[in-house]
């Protein structure tokens, strides 16, 4: 009988072991795809001639067409942090969209050009 408790426990432990092991690639895999995607969307913004952008609409638009034409990416992101796109929500899928957005922000000198050069027009 106290063999059989130890097949258990030994068996319970390795699944969850398991499941950790699963849970930290995923997790790994979900970080390399967000970064592959920013380094994307950065790559887009750099191509982007600045004076074509002139106000905060122009930027958005551009910053749309950039997520837009790396869609790939965004859908790969999106599935790997653990969201289906048949049953996402719309407003999930703003969510993430900001945030990625914020993101580029934090990580490309390409979009603080941009910026500043619409507070420039601005002002």
């Amino acid at each position: 009988m106290i063999k059989y408790y130890k097949i258990l426990i030994l068996t319970a432990f390795t699944f969850f072991y398991s499941q950790n092991i699963r849970a930290q690639v995923d997790s790994v895999k979900t970080l390399h795809l967000k970064n592959k995607l920013i380094d994307s969307i950065c790559i887009c913004i750099s191509k982007t001639d600045t004076n074509s952008v002139n106000n905060i609409q122009d930027a958005q638009g551009m910053l749309t067409r950039c997520i837009t034409s790396k869609m790939d990416l965004y859908v790969d992101y999106v599935t790997a942090a653990g969201n289906g796109m048949s049953n996402i929500s719309e407003e999930k899928i703003q969510e993430i969209a900001t945030y990625i957005a914020s993101e580029v922000n934090d990580k490309c000198p390409a979009m603080k050009i941009m910026i500043n050069h619409v507070k420039s027009k601005l002002n």
